[in-house]
């Protein structure tokens, strides 16, 4: 993935977040990847981590089966993910 991508979606449960990507393969066919990330703040800077700490872990779990949904629906061509569904409170 390059600087110029966006995510289609991105969904943030507590510091964690999941970024789905859209990819094309060499046959022209669309999939998806998603990322997951950890951001803390450390002093007055923000930083992201790919590890998770015990207390990351549910969130962490959210975040994924929230991403697999996305994903199912983008997949069978539901381009339009309710908000609710792409983001958590």
């Amino acid at each position: 993935m390059t600087s110029t991508n966006k995510p289609v979606e991105k969904i943030s449960i507590g510091g964690i977040t999941a970024s789905i990507w859209r990819n094309e393969g060499a046959d022209g066919k669309i999939f998806y990847k998603t990322t997951i990330e950890n951001r803390y703040r450390q002093g007055e800077e923000w930083k992201t981590s790919s590890s998770f700490s015990q207390y990351d872990l549910v969130n962490l779990a959210k975040a994924s089966l929230q991403a697999h949904s996305v994903v199912l629906k983008l997949s069978r061509g539901e381009d339009q993910v309710s908000e609710g569904e792409a983001e958590a409170v």
